[in-house]
């Protein structure tokens, strides 16, 4: 019997829809549509590269989703998700899943802290604003 498909959205203000489903390996595969595209693109993370990922996580400090395709391909980008991706696999289509990753980690809990870190990290730099400027809400 074939694994039925989930499906979830980016984060962020432009969410993007995609499917998602892992099979009986622990081998995630997410379905995704390009614009330009008429078929959705299929990619396979290997529970490797996911068990890989897992220990980059590890030290549940906050990272960026890094999947900028220019600054990948001239080794400028920030390191966070996107560029761990790029270094285990050299495509930037496969970097760029770190969008769909954060979203399927996020909404099972298992990399809730990430976004709790950046929201503790916007309270503190609005406080300072608002501590050097009085008109601020």
């Amino acid at each position: 019997m074939a694994a039925s498909w989930s499906r979830s959205k980016t984060l962020g203000t432009k969410q993007k829809v995609f499917s998602w489903r892992i099979d009986s390996r622990g081998n995630l595969f997410i379905k995704r549509k390009f614009r330009k595209n008429r078929f959705p693109r299929i990619d396979k993370i290997s529970c490797r590269h996911l068990d890989r990922l897992c220990e980059f996580m590890q030290d549940r400090e906050w990272k960026t989703l890094a999947n900028n395709a220019a600054k990948l391909c001239m080794g400028t980008e920030k390191d966070g998700i996107g560029k761990f991706l790029y270094k285990l696999r050299s495509e930037v289509s496969y970097a760029q899943l770190s969008s769909q990753l954060g979203a399927i980690f996020y909404q099972a809990g298992v990399w809730e802290w990430n976004e709790q870190k950046k929201r503790d990290e916007i309270l503190t730099a609005f406080g300072k604003l608002a501590g050097k400027n009085n008109r601020v809400l």
